[in-house]
């Protein structure tokens, strides 16, 4: 919540926490995709949703998930100046993680 009391320490102090947060969320979200990528590679969605692990899903679900991880890997991507995100609107982004 914003506070007209918040001096240039408590800014830069919020600043950082916040930051340090999303690199670590995003860094976090890179091994969860290389572990999809590894259970996942080579296979269609079909086949992904017949796993015993994916039991009561569809092709459409899984594809909806992959495309949401793949979101995820782009961001890691972007931040450690791997590849530049793709051009999408900003919401186009968060839509597969809702």
């Amino acid at each position: 919540m914003y506070s007209g009391d918040m001096t240039w320490t408590d800014w830069t102090k919020a600043a950082n926490l916040q930051g340090a947060s999303v690199k670590s969320a995003i860094d976090q979200a890179k091994i969860l995709y290389d572990k999809w990528y590894a259970f996942t590679y080579g296979l269609t969605p079909t086949q992904i949703a017949a796993l015993p692990q994916m039991s009561g899903h569809t092709a459409a679900d899984v594809t909806t998930l992959t495309n949401a991880i793949g979101v995820l890997n782009d961001f890691y991507s972007a931040l450690h100046n791997i590849a530049a995100l793709p051009q999408f609107d900003r919401e186009g982004y968060l839509t597969p993680l809702l």
